[in-house]
């Protein structure tokens, strides 16, 4: 019998679950599916959508509706610009999004290996004016 190995996108979902919420909204991409597989394993619920934009909104609404903390989850690169109107909208209204991007390796940031698929170079500098804060 082998343990049960935690992984980033558990950390994710139970850091989620400790702020107390209870369902994602978002849209599965390729360098977020191990937090999308963390997600089908724990107790939180998701509400997936076919484009990032709807997503954004739907858990703006969900977030206002409920006053609960309501996670985001996108893809990099242009899935993640795609969520930046909804998110400008959850801004101005204080509603309590948690918007959530993957990112490509460290090590193909900037060129320096070729072959990631939706590379942002500096995907954080298109949020920092939108959002409250960029981590």
């Amino acid at each position: 019998m082998t343990p049960e190995v935690r992984t980033g996108g558990d950390l994710v979902a139970e850091s989620l679950t400790a702020l107390g919420a209870t369902t994602v909204f978002g849209l599965p991409g390729q360098h977020a599916l191990g937090v999308f597989d963390a997600l089908r394993r724990s107790t939180l619920s998701y509400v997936g959508l076919r484009v990032e934009n709807n997503a954004g909104f739907a858990a703006d609404a969900y977030g206002r509706l409920t006053g609960g903390v309501t996670p985001l989850l996108v893809s990099t690169g242009p899935g993640a610009l795609m969520s930046l109107a909804a998110l400008q909208e959850s801004a101005a209204a204080s509603a309590p999004v948690l918007g959530i991007s993957s990112q490509v390796p460290t090590a193909g940031l900037g060129g320096a290996r070729k072959g990631y698929l939706h590379e942002l170079r500096d995907q954080q500098a298109s949020f920092r004016d939108v959002v409250k804060s960029v981590h």
